[in-house]
């Protein structure tokens, strides 16, 4: 909308301007509606998703740690049991 056309609804009174308010709102949500929808939350498909908003995902930094028991770790194993043979 340009300043013009602004000043045109503002100078047609109040009503004018209330409805073309109301009008952006319901705009507006459908706009944020549509940002917010993605595959997680509605039957879209996982390629449909907007690439820019999916910053959800939080990035974890690599740890120094190797995998599995740590040096030091006691760990935890059962005890062996006596077969009796018969």
């Amino acid at each position: 909308m340009t300043k013009q056309e602004a000043e045109n609804i503002f100078n047609q009174g109040k009503e004018a301007v209330i409805s073309k308010l109301m009008e952006f709102s319901d705009r507006l949500k459908k706009l944020e509606n549509a940002i917010l929808t993605d595959s997680t939350n509605s039957s879209k498909p996982p390629s449909s998703d907007n690439k820019l908003s999916n910053t959800k995902k939080i990035k974890t930094s690599k740890s120094s740690n190797k995998k599995g028991a740590q040096l030091g770790h006691k760990g935890n194993n059962l005890k062996l049991s006596k077969l009796q043979i018969q």
